[in-house]
């Protein structure tokens, strides 16, 4: 079953930084295309985010002039293929070498199932 993933960003290039550094160490699966969408449009990051990564992720990047996280996640959703989304944000790490696969079986063991969630580690403490 093929999985998109997409990771909403606004202004944050190192923290996209770190969560694709955590994805070059753990086992993609069945990740056929990671969409980050940069919100607001930065070509600085872009370009360095494509230089870094592009040739060791499956990574296209998208722009949104519109603001609002919702409007970049429904950007990646429209432009995915995958029979499943899995959203991520730009403050995210994951450590889990195995996430995508065990939230692959949870959907797989329940496909009723609309989302799952909590299964990420955040960067750094919010509020």
């Amino acid at each position: 079953m093929k999985i998109d993933l997409i990771i909403a960003s606004h202004a944050n290039p190192s923290g996209v930084q770190k969560l694709f550094e955590s994805l070059l160490h753990i086992d993609l699966g069945d990740i056929q295309k990671i969409y980050l969408i940069l919100n607001p449009p930065d070509t600085q990051t872009q370009e360095l985010l494509s230089a870094q990564f592009s040739n060791k992720l499956p990574l296209e990047i998208l722009n949104s002039e519109n603001k609002g996280v919702n409007v970049a996640r429904n950007l990646g959703a429209q432009r995915a293929q995958a029979e499943i989304l899995f959203f991520l944000d730009d403050d995210e790490v994951i450590h889990d070498p195995q996430l995508f696969k065990k939230h692959l079986a949870k959907h797989l063991a329940k496909p009723d199932l609309i989302g799952l969630g909590g299964l990420y580690e955040l960067a750094r403490p919010t509020g």
